[in-house]
């Protein structure tokens, strides 16, 4: 497990893939330093005008902003990642991998663990050094902001089983690519599907979407709950959180047992 994560690390080096994170974090820095002394006229009652400074609201400034980079950052792992393993797997490099004496599935699980674990942890560095510089710009700890690190680390879990099904299943580094992007979409739309019934009166069509929902991922609902719980506002339901987590093991167990009867 530490030579596969200790090697995760220095593809990510070797691939120049740190620096998109540098970049993207040093840009994050540069806007919460401006935004710090951004103020805001509002006119009130009779015309009367008011100034508020952005660091009045330092709390959910931190918190929109965190969620923002956050989610900008586990969007881009994903792209970033979606040719690890898929390349791992090609001709002549495969033969490498496979003759490690681990077993298929052990080698594919280390490989998305450290995967995980490697991307995630600059994510989480990325967003600590932002959320450093949201303190000093708008005095605001926030502690609580710390679910939203939590509930972006499952959201990349489930994303990167995803694409890593869809890299093995078809041996395609597109493939998981226009996989994970579909996948996001529908899961975005879903949430929505009391509107058809004033589309169709079918109830094909009503349990079918019905049935999608609850079997495919909801990471912007989990997202909510992140938010909520970093908020301190009460959750209305978990269900989001635990069928998505759900459909990650399955859709992992799937992959493993895809590998382990496919011919490199």
């Amino acid at each position: 497990m530490k030579g596969i994560t200790r090697d995760c690390a220095q593809e990510m080096i070797d691939r120049k893939s740190i620096w998109i994170y540098a970049v993207i974090t040093v840009i994050a820095v540069l806007i919460v330093m401006g935004l710090g002394s951004v103020k805001i006229d509002q006119v009130g009652p009779g015309g009367r005008g008011a100034t508020t400074a952005l660091s009045d609201v330092g709390d959910s400034v931190t918190l929109g902003g965190l969620e923002t980079l956050l989610s900008l950052l586990v969007f881009i792992t994903v792209f970033v990642t979606a040719g690890l393993i898929p390349g791992m797997l090609v001709r002549g490099r495969a033969e490498f991998y496979l003759s490690k004496p681990l077993s298929r599935a052990s080698l594919l699980l280390n490989k998305i663990l450290s995967i995980w674990i490697v991307y995630g942890g600059v994510i989480v560095l990325c967003g600590l050094i932002t959320w450093g510089m949201f303190y000093v710009s708008f005095g605001a700890a926030v502690p609580k902001a710390f679910w939203l690190f939590v509930f972006n680390l499952l959201a990349l879990l489930l994303w990167l089983s995803v694409i890593v099904f869809a890299g093995i299943f078809s041996n395609s580094t597109a493939m998981g690519i226009v996989t994970a992007f579909l996948l996001w979409i529908i899961q975005g739309l879903l949430p929505k599907r009391a509107a058809l019934e004033v589309m169709t009166d079918s109830k094909f069509i009503i349990r079918t979407v019905d049935a999608l929902y609850y079997v495919l991922p909801k990471t912007s609902e989990m997202a909510g709950i992140g938010s909520a719980l970093a908020d301190g506002k009460p959750v209305e339901s978990w269900m989001p959180l635990w069928t998505t987590m759900l459909f990650a093991v399955v859709l992992i167990g799937a992959t493993a047992y895809i590998f382990k009867r496919k011919d490199y």
